[in-house]
């Protein structure tokens, strides 16, 4: 395991533990795009299916597409779960029905010569703006991140 990853679970789980003495419940959400759609699926059923206490999680991490949905769990106060599972799940579906990305006038020879990659990312840029206004201050401790592809580096 990548050393500042089990540095980060470390204090992580720390954290947690201080917050709440009796017991903690740290989630660590990683994926892309249409596994964080899954994810917020099976979020929603394990909501559904178990008391609030069991799923009321202290602690949230994520990558990636994980962690748009820990940005958007965290930002709900514990036992209110279920709300947040319903806000990923529009997330992702709204995610799904609007273009993200198009191509530069240039093409690919554009993207992987002059830019940062080979889409222009300008319309998830404005989606991203848009769909998340409503996420506020976190109500729990959340860590995200990403990695570079081409370094592997957090």
């Amino acid at each position: 395991m990548n050393s500042r990853i089990k540095s980060i679970a470390q204090v992580l789980a720390l954290t947690a533990s201080k917050a709440n003495a009796d017991k903690c419940y740290a989630l660590a959400l990683s994926s892309g795009d249409q596994s964080a759609a899954y994810q917020a699926g099976v979020l929603s059923g394990i909501f559904a299916a178990q008391s609030s206490e069991l799923s009321a999680y202290s602690a949230i991490s994520g990558m990636s597409g994980g962690a748009v949905n820990a940005s958007i769990l965290g930002s709900y106060e514990l036992g209110n779960e279920s709300l947040a599972a319903e806000r990923m799940i529009t997330f992702w579906q709204n995610s799904s029905n609007n273009k993200l990305y198009k191509d530069w006038l240039g093409g690919i020879v554009q993207g992987l010569t002059m830019e940062g990659g080979l889409y222009n990312d300008a319309l998830l840029k404005a989606f991203l703006t848009k769909e998340l206004v409503d996420i506020g201050p976190m109500k729990r401790f959340v860590d995200i991140g990403i990695t570079d592809v081409l370094t592997g580096k957090y």
